[in-house]
């Protein structure tokens, strides 16, 4: 269902700097990898339903 009240136009201008950021930040963060497919299915994933109890072992450690 498309939002109606949503403008989301961006210039020219616009683009290039958020691109131009995003660039920055890579550079800042060189240690950032890519992972394959097979890695992100392996990794652990905390859904909606496991965030308390993630936020209780957090406090407990």
């Amino acid at each position: 269902m498309p939002y109606q009240n949503i403008d989301a136009s961006l210039s020219p201008a616009d683009i290039k700097a958020i691109k131009a950021t995003f660039d920055t930040v890579l550079q800042k963060m060189p240690f950032l990898i890519n992972l394959t497919p097979k890695e992100r299915k392996s990794m652990f994933k905390a859904g909606p339903d496991s965030v308390s109890f993630v936020q209780n072992a957090l406090n407990a450690a």
